[in-house]
């Protein structure tokens, strides 16, 4: 992490935020959306995210710093509207290109189809299939 020459990576969360408000964002035109702190109570917060029906927030302390490679619980995940989970159950071939991946969700031990999608796949010769695990 870089500003104009400078490494930022021994700089606090809150003050990254305060360069990219102050000297990043404002040279932006497209749509990037930037999210401002959520200075509240964590019970309020979850009562929030549950009216709207979001399925939850990642949240960082303030004073926490950028650790290459580090997990060291500065981030923290949390799920509150749980929405399905789903798996990729197979995917489908079509004239010598890679047609569609088939997901499905658990209901029990049995596995339940629940879509397939096309968007985004390469060819076939652009993907690399290994043998289908157990």
């Amino acid at each position: 992490m870089v500003l104009e020459g400078v490494d930022l990576r021994r700089e606090p969360l809150s003050r990254l935020r305060e360069l990219l408000e102050e000297r990043v964002l404002p040279k932006f035109k497209g749509p990037v959306k930037y999210s401002s702190e959520l200075e509240a109570d964590l019970p309020d917060l979850i009562a929030s995210l549950k009216q709207l029906g979001l399925e939850g927030l990642v949240a960082k302390r303030g004073d926490s710093r950028y650790e290459l490679g580090l997990r060291r619980g500065a981030w923290r995940k949390m799920r509150v509207n749980r929405a399905p989970d789903f798996v990729i159950g197979g995917y489908t071939v079509g004239r010598n290109q890679f047609d569609a991946v088939i997901f499905g969700y658990y209901q029990g031990k049995q596995l339940i189809y629940a879509a397939r999608t096309r968007n985004g796949l390469a060819r076939m010769e652009e993907i690399h299939t290994s043998t289908p695990v157990g």
